[in-house]
């Protein structure tokens, strides 16, 4: 997912997590999804590229006006002077740990679900952080039932009103910048 060259900036890896109750799902065959999510997440951050950053978000019932940082980190960008030590492998064991440690303690409470405002928290970090790299990753039914946006309880969803709020209520993230991330992310 990640391919990474000498000349590259390392990305800023935000993960989305919801931790809303729709993420809630009753499994008698395995894991529920939240623990699926964490178990991704553990994962995916054992195979960041050297020099990445992330953070790990979660998207609550208000997503952009009370972030909740759940976890960050950063992956070093060289082996080490050691030859049998290697510290880009050894911080995503630690990391990954961390992050399953962490996700032990988080559950799945939130009321409501802002997709619409952790996209907009991410694109602002993604600006705010100057990469020229940024990956966004979403571990979500992406179901957004918060006000003033509904779309998990409707039988039928109006399209036409959906983007006419979304454009009255300002909740639109910075497309352009979404749009050199997607395109940086691709290379």
């Amino acid at each position: 997912m990640f391919a990474h060259s000498a000349f590259a900036q390392p990305p800023l890896v935000i993960l989305g997590l919801d931790l809303s109750k729709s993420e809630v799902t009753t499994n008698p065959y395995g894991p529920q999804e939240h623990e699926k999510d964490i178990a991704t997440l553990a994962q995916i951050i054992r195979t960041l590229p050297a020099g990445s950053e992330f953070r790990v978000v979660g998207i609550t019932d208000q997503s952009f006006s009370r972030p909740l940082i759940l976890f960050s980190g950063k992956v070093p960008i060289e082996r080490g002077p050691l030859g049998f030590i290697n510290r880009i492998e050894v911080a995503r064991t630690k990391l990954a740990t961390q992050m399953l440690t962490i996700g032990q303690s988080v559950k799945p409470s939130f009321p409501r679900t802002d997709v619409l405002g952790f996209f907009m928290l991410s694109s602002q970090m993604c600006q705010e952080a100057h990469r020229s790299r940024c990956v966004l990753i979403v571990l979500s039914d992406l179901r957004n039932f918060a006000p003033p946006l509904d779309i998990e309880t409707p039988r039928v969803i109006s399209v036409s009103s959906a983007l006419r709020t979304v454009e009255q209520q300002r909740m639109l993230a910075d497309c352009v910048a979404w749009m050199s991330i997607w395109k940086a992310s691709t290379q």
